[in-house]
């Protein structure tokens, strides 16, 4: 029986056919026709049938609208499951993005009858592991799934697959990527300033989009084999990291983690060899906002790293901080900076998490950092679509183009969302000390105001251990990573700043 299957409700599968079909057991006779799948259905009722897993709601959250990040793999199951359980060719609604957290329960047995048509044949173990995993970190992740009768999914679990669901055990708390630290290599770089010991492309969730992985590298001076080095070894919990989110308006696919590499370079290598106490250095990449009009890479609707909206942005971030915290065990020990709207990530994560869509429980997880580092960034997005000042009222379109695209038609979400709109950063960021500011007088693309804009608003807190600090930059908008150098002094200067060196 073949049977078109919309694009989005299912995602593009020929366009992510390796990490669907690990999700799912797709079947290989499927015949791709643009964003559109035929698909030869398979009768799989004991999957279906036997499953005490979901009441799906009236609407289930549409995974092309955005949503968290974690929910990715659970939802694809579930729009599977959706789509034969109501036996409609109908797509969900999409909901507002106020409801980005809506709960799904537990409760009875999902019933089949002759007018269901067939499902996809989802491997149950797969099923099993994407709920377990969003159960445990429903707490942590504004629970987005939450669980009637825990005992359903045990019992679940114990019938199935012969074993217990260790959802208590906080040392498998990230579920199917507690692995992914091991399952890279370190790579020696001897092409920088210092030697330094590699990790990349390290998954941060369990099924990760094709831009959801963080960077790793170590000085080698601070790893105990100048050698070798085990894929399982972590920089001692002491160790102070430096972590890096790249910019590109949100959707720019050519600026990656990479770019924080130009920046490691040119580390003072004096500065390196002197220093005792560890330093380590992570890159995040994120999910992206749709840019189908690139010049040379434009996105493809059927790639969902490609296709975020807000909060994916922020919540990917969180995620992967969250990651690292949770293998390297170092806490708010760590200096956030960003570039554009990296800079906006990062005091996204200083800002409090249930914003995001987290409850209070959840924000405890993930910590705030010290030090926030601003690189020519986008504080207040108001401003910036309707006025953004001298030669720069000549981008305003563009402004407002790459703003919706992010975050919406909602302009109260602009304000929301905007850092320089916080009006206590003591309550809001209690663990903040420091914050530095760059800001380029000559940045052809962000305004200088920009950054007075938040200046102001982080002076005008109640906070009095926030110190800040608002310097300014040199060149134009990318040459502060594309060099490298000058970024590279910034950070070796925070650095000293926490460690109490300067």
């Amino acid at each position: 029986m073949s049977r078109k299957v919309d694009h989005d409700v299912l995602t593009c599968w020929h366009e992510s056919r390796t990490r669907t079909r690990k999700l799912c057991q797709l079947p290989s006779d499927i015949e791709s026709d643009g964003c559109t799948m035929h698909m030869h259905m398979h009768m799989h009722v004991r999957t279906i049938a036997a499953c005490p897993i979901v009441n799906l709601p009236e609407t289930l959250p549409h995974f092309q609208q955005g949503g968290s990040p974690i929910r990715k793999e659970r939802d694809l199951v579930l729009a599977i499951i959706s789509q034969a359980v109501r036996g409609s060719d109908s797509r969900p609604t999409a909901h507002p993005s106020s409801t980005y957290c809506s709960r799904l329960s537990v409760m009875s047995p999902l019933q089949t009858g002759k007018n269901r048509f067939p499902v996809l044949d989802v491997e149950l173990k797969l099923l099993k592991k994407s709920i377990a995993a969003s159960h445990d970190r429903s707490q942590r992740l504004g629970n987005i799934f939450t669980i009637k009768d825990p005992s359903q999914v045990e019992e679940f679990s114990k019938i199935h697959f012969g074993q217990e669901n260790n959802n208590n055990n906080n040392n498998k708390r990230m579920g199917s990527i507690s692995d992914s630290w091991s399952e890279k290599p370190w790579a020696r770089r001897n092409d920088f300033g210092v030697p330094m010991w590699q990790k990349s492309q390290v998954a941060y969730v369990s099924w990760p989009n094709q831009l959801q992985y963080v960077d790793v590298w170590v000085p080698a001076k601070f790893t105990p084999c100048p050698e070798t080095l085990a894929s399982s070894w972590l920089p001692d919990p002491r160790t102070l990291w430096i972590i890096y989110i790249h910019g590109g308006a949100w959707r720019d696919p050519l600026i990656t983690s990479a770019s924080f590499i130009p920046t490691l370079k040119s580390v003072s290598t004096a500065w390196l060899q002197s220093r005792k106490s560890p330093v380590a250095f992570a890159s995040i990449n994120y999910s992206l906002s749709p840019y189908p009009h690139h010049p040379t890479h434009p996105s493809n609707r059927c790639d969902d790293s490609r296709n975020a909206s807000h909060p994916q942005h922020i919540l990917d971030v969180l995620e992967a901080i969250h990651f690292l915290q949770s293998r390297a065990g170092f806490g708010n020990n760590y200096i956030l900076a960003g570039h554009s709207c990296g800079a906006t990530l990062a005091f996204q994560t200083a800002m409090n998490p249930v914003r995001w869509g987290m409850d209070n429980a959840a924000k405890d997880d993930i910590k705030a950092p010290l030090t926030v580092l601003g690189l020519n960034g986008l504080y207040d997005m108001p401003e910036l679509t309707e006025n953004p000042g001298g030669q720069h009222n000549q981008f305003r379109q563009l402004y407002e183009q790459f703003t919706r695209n992010a975050f919406g038609d909602d302009e109260d979400v602009w304000r929301d969302i905007s850092p320089a709109f916080v009006e206590d950063w003591a309550r809001e960021w209690p663990d903040g000390r420091r914050v530095m500011l760059v800001q380029g007088r000559q940045d052809d693309l962000v305004p200088y105001r920009q950054g007075e804009r938040m200046r102001d608003s982080l002076v005008g807190s109640k906070s009095d251990r926030l110190v800040v600090e608002l310097v300014d930059g040199e060149g134009r908008h990318d040459e502060i990573w594309q060099k490298g150098t000058l970024l590279a002094k910034l950070l070796t200067r925070a650095i000293d700043d926490v460690s109490g060196l300067s």
